[in-house]
């Protein structure tokens, strides 16, 4: 995970603007690694910068607290 974070991280100063594609990829990395905290928080930041979330990205935040058993957050919106 800490080798996809920094990945974003260089992609972003060298003025590389992420995609919904590249914010996915991260989120899916978030949530196999059961950090839904952080998969939200790039939820979050795609919402911010007017990104919108394709099917693919909505599966995984699905299916990442379904595999922690946290549908109650997921209800909650986090």
């Amino acid at each position: 995970m800490h080798h996809a974070r920094e990945t974003f991280e260089r992609m972003r100063a060298r003025g590389i603007e992420p995609s919904s594609h590249v914010y996915t990829s991260l989120i899916h990395a978030y949530a196999v690694g059961r950090d839904m905290e952080e998969a939200l928080s790039c939820v979050r930041k795609m919402k911010e910068e007017g990104i919108e979330m394709s099917l693919v990205t909505y599966s995984i935040i699905v299916g990442g607290f379904a595999k922690m058993k946290n549908t109650e957050s997921l209800v909650q919106g986090g």
